[in-house]
């Protein structure tokens, strides 16, 4: 009994386990490197139709050495599933490699049912390159495992043809015990095999369809950034000669009530441009990436400012426009003042907008907060239609829009862009109405007291010794704005026209300006190769350049850094902003592009001891950790070659290379008097002792310096740097002076 239980063991369960193991690990291998498998059907390499033709067919081959014994004397195998797959899977070619090595095991294994084998197999081989050309050419797809079934059905009843090649007394007998045996085991097999590998297929097809999705995606964001790019070009570039003539009609000899209602105009025209700003960076709102910059700012002066702008626009529709601020004296805070008045101004607009008669009201309340921290709450009151509670819920959604809004016209976005914002900056937006009884939207704000002198100061009117400059601009009213702004500060202009004519008058023998303007979208040669040319003929220390570019997304602007710029302006120009990068890059230079001479000790209290406009850029590019190692460097280092000039006092070329890396250490981080001291030592022509009250005065500068940048650092920041050290060079030497 037990020989007789261990022979069917061996002849029918084993084998017959071995088979489904043998098809599961194809499924397996399949899976995983099968990287062609997808549902480009059409699209089937060669090479992957060999390795499947191979692959399959060598395991028919094994599957034929591993038999079930259905009964005694009857034989078979699963040779016909990987067969019948390999070309509904791999194509033409897969099913004659995979039917050829099958084949060629069949007669290697010989015996007398080899013919019979043979057209077993060529049948399937056959029924795999028609199932292919069906399924290519209706829908280039793979058939479903219903369809394989019916297939293998068919294929091992057409297979039955084999039958004719026994002797006719055992054909009968053949038919009825063995090909309904095979029919199951196909039709399991299939099953088990089919079934993984449509799995996997179905798998790499959805793998594929979320990769292409991927890749619209990322098409459709690089061509709205390229739209956005675009239109921030055509929008600013007419919006450049708008402000650029308000600035320069500010500075004109006209009467008081016309300069106020210009200098309205130009406050609206600014407001515009931060509108268009955050338009433009709509996509960076959705990406959750919009920059913030906080910076210290009076609320009663941002309120002053809002007044003025809408001012006209209430007084044009009879509507008292009231502003009013509740709180302590001291009203700087630390935060982003362009997003802040980009809420204020939206929710302030509406209110105006959708108001017919009766006021407006904005109430600004500043409280502290905790030590160091306040609450700013500003609420912008109407006794316009109100907004019924279900509308309440849904303001603030993106292209939704009461029946009053619909009515008002707007695009329903102008809110949804407030709430981005708002939750950008960390503040709340709540609005309270009643249909009828008017609303009040309320912006809340957490934020960092600020401190009255951490505000940047007012324009600086100062004279400015007059430079050559060359602005390199197509568009003629641009030229035009660009040489009066820069004429009226008395600074000598030439224009060119575009990056050629700029890259032929920079390569003549003539005097180089001081300074270059560069625009950067030009017909001919754009500002990007104009750059690059200009510097393989001058260094952009001999030659600043800086570009006038209406593209106002920070990656454009990195690349002008990269093809070899000092800087970038966006326009609209900025009166201001071409008074700062003068005296930055060119203010100290004389005719010849050189640092003047002078020894004679000059009174530099004119001059701040920090200059925030060059220490501001410098605190918002790095995070507070690299300032603080920047800072440390500089003091270090500064402590270095300080006490080097007491030790060399009597060696002038050693003293005018110290001073001269003293002065750009100082001036890179906004300490103008103490780069103004170490110049005068930079200045002393060789061969000359340095006066001893020259080196005083470095001294003495560098001490009041380094505590008024502790000072600014620590009220900005929030963060102690510990910069102005007792026993400093400069105050031993200032006692040994003593």
């Amino acid at each position: 009994m037990s020989g007789g239980l261990s022979d069917i063991l061996i002849r029918s369960y084993i084998p017959f386990l071995a088979n489904i193991g043998v098809l599961a690990l194809l499924a397996w291998a399949v899976s995983i490197y099968g990287r062609e498998l997808s549902g480009n059907v059409r699209g089937t390499r060669l090479w992957f139709s060999l390795l499947i033709g191979v692959g399959f067919g060598a395991t028919a081959a094994l599957l034929m050495n591993i038999p079930i014994e259905f009964e005694p004397g009857i034989f078979g195998d699963a040779r016909a599933v990987p067969v019948l797959l390999s070309g509904i899977f791999g194509g033409p070619v897969a099913a004659l490699v995979s039917g050829a090595i099958a084949g060629g095991m069949r007669i290697l294994l010989g015996g007398g049912g080899m013919l019979s084998g043979l057209i077993y197999i060529a049948t399937f081989t056959a029924f795999s390159i028609l199932t292919f050309w069906a399924y290519n050419l209706r829908s280039n797809k793979l058939p479903g495992l219903v369809d394989m079934l019916l297939i293998a059905t068919v294929a091992t009843g057409v297979s039955s043809i084999g039958i004719l090649t026994f002797n006719p007394a055992s054909r009968l007998p053949i038919l009825l015990q063995l090909w309904p045996l095979l029919l199951a085991a196909n039709i399991f097999g299939i099953a088990l095999l089919g079934g993984m590998l449509g799995r996997e297929y179905a798998r790499r097809l959805a793998e594929q369809e979320t990769e292409r999705q991927r890749r619209r995606a990322d098409s459709a964001a690089e061509a709205k950034s390229k739209f956005l790019a675009a239109m921030s070009h055509e929008i600013r570039t007419p919006l450049n000669a708008i402000l650029g003539i308000h600035q320069i009609l500010e500075r004109a000899d006209l009467s008081w009530d016309v300069k106020e209602k210009i200098k309205t105009a130009q406050d609206s025209g600014q407001f515009l441009l931060a509108l268009i700003n955050q338009i433009l960076d709509f996509a960076k709102i959705d990406a959750g990436s919009l920059p913030v910059n906080p910076a210290p700012f009076s609320v009663q002066v941002m309120l002053n400012a809002l007044q003025s702008i809408f001012f006209y626009q209430a007084g044009a529709k009879g509507i008292e426009l009231e502003v009013s601020y509740e709180g302590a004296g001291n009203d700087v805070i630390v935060a982003d003042r362009n997003l802040v008045q980009q809420i204020l101004f939206n929710l302030i607009g509406n209110a105006i907008k959708f108001t017919q008669y009766g006021t407006v009201s904005v109430r600004a309340t500043l409280r502290e907060d905790s030590p160091g921290t306040c609450r700013l709450q500003i609420d912008v009151t109407d006794t316009g239609p109100g907004i019924s509670e279900a509308d309440q819920s849904r303001i603030f959604e993106e292209f939704e829009q009461t029946e009053t809004g619909v009515m008002g016209g707007g695009t329903g976005l102008g809110l949804a862009i407030c709430k981005r914002i708002a939750d950008t900056i960390g503040a709340s937006l709540s609005v309270k109405s009643r249909p009828g009884k008017g609303a009040t939207f309320g912006m809340v704000l957490d934020a960092p007291q600020g401190e009255l002198d951490d505000v940047s100061p007012g324009p600086d009117t100062a004279p400015m010794r007059p430079v050559a400059v060359l602005v390199v601009e197509d568009n003629m009213i641009n030229q035009e704005i660009a040489r009066t702004m820069l004429e009226q500060d008395g600074h000598i202009v030439e224009v060119a026209s575009n990056g050629r004519e700029a890259v032929d008058l920079l390569s003549g023998q003539g005097n180089l300006p001081d300074l270059v303007f560069m625009d950067i979208q030009m017909p001919e040669m754009d500002g990007v190769e104009a750059t690059k040319a200009i510097r393989r003929i001058h260094d952009a220390e001999a030659l600043p350049i800086i570009a006038l570019s209406a593209n106002a997304f920070s990656d454009q602007q990195a690349e002008y850094l990269d093809a070899g710029m000092n800087g970038a302006i966006s326009k609209p120009v900025q009166m201001e902003e071409l008074r700062t990068c003068i005296k930055r890059f060119a203010g100290k230079r004389d005719a010849g592009g050189n640092l003047p001479m002078n020894t004679e000790a000059a009174d530099n209290t004119a001059l701040p001891l920090v200059d925030r406009s060059v220490l501001d850029p410098v605190v918002a590019a790095v995070s507070p950790e690299k300032l603080e190692d920047l800072v440390r460097k500089l003091e270090t280092r500064s402590t270095a070659q300080l006490s080097r000039l007491q030790e060399i006092e009597n060696d002038p070329a050693l003293v005018g290379a110290i001073s001269h890396e003293l002065k750009g250490m100082y001036a890179n981080f906004g300490l103008a008097r103490a780069a103004k001291a170490a110049e005068m030592l930079t200045a002393v022509p060789a061969g000359n002792e340095p006066a001893h009250p020259a080196t005083d005065e470095l001294f003495r500068e560098v001490e009041l310096s380094f505590l008024e940048l502790e000072k600014q650092l620590k009220a900005g920041t929030g963060r102690s740097f510990d910069i102005a050290q007792s026993e400093s060079p400069a105050r031993s030497h200032a006692a040994d002076g003593d």
